[in-house]
C-alpha cells in the first residue's frame, strides 16, 4: 500500500515531456486498496506523468520533504531517478495509464473502488473503454471477412450445384439453335407490348451460364438498336455502353439502328461509334430536338452504306426559330449532300423538320419518300420539281404540312411532273391547298389518297384513284361535292366524327348522277351517337339498291356507340361488319413499324 500523488485539474491532457514535473504543490492523495503492485518509485514516477502539466517548478522544500519520506534504499536510488529521460516511451511504456496492466485493472472495476477524485475516474472508465471498442472493431473486422469469403464460396458451390440441377430440365435438352430461335420469338413479342420492361437480351442473359452463352453468340438478339439518349444517361455513360455492347455482340449481322436525342452537344461520340459499323446499317432513324445539322452531316457526308434501305433524319422542333409569325425562308439546297458514293438499297426517305433542304441523300432508287416541312420554310415549284424528277422509282408519297412558294407572275405556266410509278399519296396540313400540289404532279397509276387537316378541297379528276381516307378534315357541301366529281371510281372510303354530312350526300337522288357508284367499303372511326340515324340510313338505302354495301369497318368506339343505340346487331345482319381498333400503317405493306411517321 502507498500513497499516489494525482493532479486536481488537466488530468485528460499529458504534457509534452520537456514540461513533465515531479512534484507539485496542489495535490490529492488516494488509497490504493488493490490493484497491480507499485513501489514508492513507481509512484514518483506515475506523479510526475500526471501532474506534469503544472507550470509552477516543485520548490526545494517540497522535494526536501519528499525524498526524507523515503526509504533507505529508496533514497539510494534518487539520483538515478532525477537522470532519467522519462520521455522516452522505453521508461514509462509500463506505467502507461491505458497500457495492458493498468486496462484490465480499470476494466476489472478498481477504479471505481478507489478512492480517486471524480475526474480521474472519468478519465480511466472512458480510457477502458475506448481500449475495449477498438479491440471489438478489430474483431468485427475480421469476423466480418471471414464471413465475405464464406458467403463467395457458397455462391460458387451454389452456381455449380444448379448447373447440375438445370441440366435436368426439360428445356436443357433442346439443342443451342432452336433456343436462339425461341428468344428471338420472345423477343419480339415483347418489342410489340407497350410494357416498360428490360430488353429480353438482357433477361434472359441472366437466368443462367448456358442461357447467357446462347445469348450472347446470337447475333439477331443484338442488331436492333434503340436507344432514347437522355442527359442523366449520357452523362452516366449508360446508353452508350449498351451501344457498345450491342455492336459488338451483333458482330457482322445487319443493324436497325433508332437514336433519339434529348442533347444539346456531345452528339459526336455516338455518331463515331455508329460510322465505323456503316457497311452494316439496313436502318437508320435519327430524332434531335435541337437543330443539330452539322453532326449529322458529319456522320453521313462519306460513309459507305451498301445494304442502307431506311433512312429517317428529324431535326429540330415546330418551334425552333425565332417565334411562329416569323416570315418563312426558302430551303437552302435540295440536291443530294450526303452519301456521295451512293446508296444502292435505299428505297425509304424521310426527311423531316431541319433535315429537309440540308441533307439529301440519292434518291433516284427510293420507292418511298416523306416531306415533312414543319419548319418555317417554304418550297419553291423548281425544288419540288428537281426532287420528283429524281425520285424516278417513287410509288409512295407523304407531304406533310410543305407550304409551297408559287412565282408571282400571273403569266408563268407551270409544267406538272410525271410521276408514272406513284400509287399512294398523303397529304396532310396545315400546308397548302392539296389541288396545288395535285396540279403540280401528274399521277396516271394513283390509287390511294389519304387527307388529313385538309379543310378545302377543288381538283380536276383522277379516275384512278380508289381508295380515299378522310381525317380530320371539317369541309362543308361544297367542298365534299367536289371530292365525289374530282374521285369517281371510289370503292373504298375511311372517314372519322369529322365529317358527318358525308352521309346524308351519299344518299341516291334521281336528280343527280349517284356519287361514288362503285362504293362498297366504307371504315368509320369515332362514329358519334347523333350520327347513328344518318348512316343506319344510308345502309339502309343502299341495300335497297344493286349497289349496296358489302363490308363496314369499325373501331371499338364505334361499335360502343351502335351497341348502345341497339343498332350493332341490326347492322350485322345486313352486311359484314369487321374490327378496326388500330390506325392502319402508312404506305400499306411496308412490313415493319414506322416508329416516326408523322413525328413532330
Amino acid at each position: 500500500m502507498c500513497n499516489l500523488v494525482v493532479m486536481s485539474r488537466h488530468h485528460y491532457l499529458l504534457p509534452p515531456p520537456r514540461t513533465w514535473r515531479m512534484l507539485t504543490s496542489r495535490t490529492y492523495s488516494a488509497q490504493v486498496t488493490s490493484g497491480p503492485t507499485v513501489s514508492r518509485l513507481d509512484a514518483l514516477k506515475l506523479n510526475g506523468i500526471f501532474l506534469g502539466t503544472t507550470k509552477k517548478r516543485a520548490t526545494k522544500r517540497e522535494v526536501k520533504d519528499t525524498f526524507e519520506a523515503l526509504s533507505d534504499s529508496e533514497k539510494q536510488k534518487w539520483p538515478a531517478l532525477c537522470k532519467e529521460k522519462l520521455h522516452k516511451r522505453r521508461k514509462y511504456e509500463m506505467l502507461w495509464p491505458w497500457g495492458s496492466e493498468w486496462a484490465k485493472w480499470l476494466e476489472g472495476g478498481m477504479a471505481r473502488r478507489t478512492k480517486f477524485s471524480r475526474p480521474i475516474v472519468i478519465f480511466m472508465e472512458r480510457v477502458a473503454l475506448l481500449s475495449s471498442i477498438t479491440s471489438l472493431e478489430r474483431r468485427k473486422r475480421e469476423l466480418q471477412l471471414e464471413i465475405d469469403a464464406v458467403n463467395s464460396e457458397l455462391n460458387v458451390q451454389n452456381a455449380g450445384y444448379a448447373r447440375f440441377v438445370n441440366d435436368d430440365a426439360l428445356i436443357y435438352r433442346l439443342p443451342n439453335e432452336i433456343l436462339a430461335g425461341i428468344f428471338l420469338t420472345c423477343q419480339r413479342i415483347a418489342r410489340n407490348s407497350n410494357k416498360a420492361v428490360a430488353p429480353f437480351q438482357i433477361t434472359a442473359s441472366h437466368v443462367s451460364h448456358r442461357w447467357r452463352e446462347i445469348v450472347l453468340s446470337t447475333p439477331l438478339l443484338w442488331n436492333v438498336i434503340d436507344f432514347r439518349v437522355r442527359p442523366l444517361n449520357h452523362f452516366q455513360g449508360r446508353v452508350f455502353s449498351q451501344l457498345e455492347a450491342h455492336l459488338l455482340h451483333s458482330d457482322r449481322c445487319f443493324l436497325d439502328i433508332t437514336l433519339d436525342f434529348l442533347l444539346i452537344e456531345n452528339l459526336s461520340a455516338y455518331l463515331k461509334l455508329l460510322s465505323a459499323h456503316s457497311t452494316r446499317w439496313r436502318r437508320l432513324s435519327i430524332v434531335t430536338i435541337y437543330q443539330q445539322v452539322d453532326d449529322i452531316y458529319s456522320l453521313l457526308r462519306e460513309v459507305q452504306t451498301p445494304i442502307l434501305e431506311h433512312l429517317s433524319l428529324s431535326l429540330g422542333r415546330a418551334d425552333d426559330g425565332p417565334g411562329s409569325l416569323s416570315p418563312r425562308k426558302p430551303y437552302l439546297n435540295v440536291s443530294p449532300t450526303i452519301f456521295p458514293s451512293g446508296a444502292p438499297s435505299l428505297s425509304f426517305v424521310r426527311l423531316a423538320g431541319h433535315a429537309l433542304g440540308n441533307l439529301h441523300p440519292p434518291t433516284s432508287s427510293i420507292t418511298t419518300l416523306h416531306l415533312d416541312g414543319w419548319t418555317r420554310h417554304y418550297i419553291t415549284h423548281n425544288q419540288l420539281k428537281d426532287i420528283f424528277e429524281a425520285a424516278t422509282s417513287l410509288v409512295n408519297l407523304s407531304l406533310n404540312q410543305l407550304v409551297i412558294h408559287h412565282p408571282r407572275d400571273p403569266l408563268e405556266v407551270l409544267q406538272p411532273v410525271n410521276l408514272p410509278n406513284l400509287r399512294s399519296l398523303r397529304i396532310r396540313g396545315p400546308c397548302s391547298p392539296a389541288s396545288r400540289f395535285l396540279s403540280l404532279m401528274e399521277t396516271p397509276q394513283l390509287h390511294s389518297l389519304s387527307l388529313h387537316g385538309i379543310e378545302t378541297f377543288d381538283s380536276g379528276i383522277l379516275q384512278s384513284v380508289q381508295h380515299l381516307t378522310i381525317d380530320s378534315c371539317a369541309m362543308d357541301e361544297l367542298h365534299i361535292g367536289h371530292l365525289f366529281r374530282s374521285f369517281p371510281s371510289i370503292s373504298f372510303v375511311s372517314v372519322d366524327e369529322s365529317l358527318p354530312d358525308i352521309f346524308s350526300m351519299l344518299l341516291p337522288d334521281p336528280a343527280v348522277p349517284t356519287p361514288w357508284p362503285h362504293l362498297r367499303t366504307v371504315s368509320l372511326r369515332d362514329l358519334q351517337s347523333v350520327d347513328v340515324p344518318y348512316f343506319c340510313n344510308l345502309v339502309f338505302t343502299l341495300q335497297k339498291t344493286e349497289k349496296g354495301l358489302s363490308n363496314i369497318f369499325l373501331d371499338r368506339r364505334s361499335r360502343t356507340v351502335l351497341r348502345t343505340r341497339h343498332r350493332l346487331d341490326w347492322l350485322q345482319e345486313r352486311v359484314k361488319v369487321e374490327h378496326c381498333d388500330t390506325s392502319e400503317p402508312w404506305p400499306f405493306g411496308l412490313g415493319y413499324e414506322d416508329a416516326h411517321d408523322l413525328l413532330e
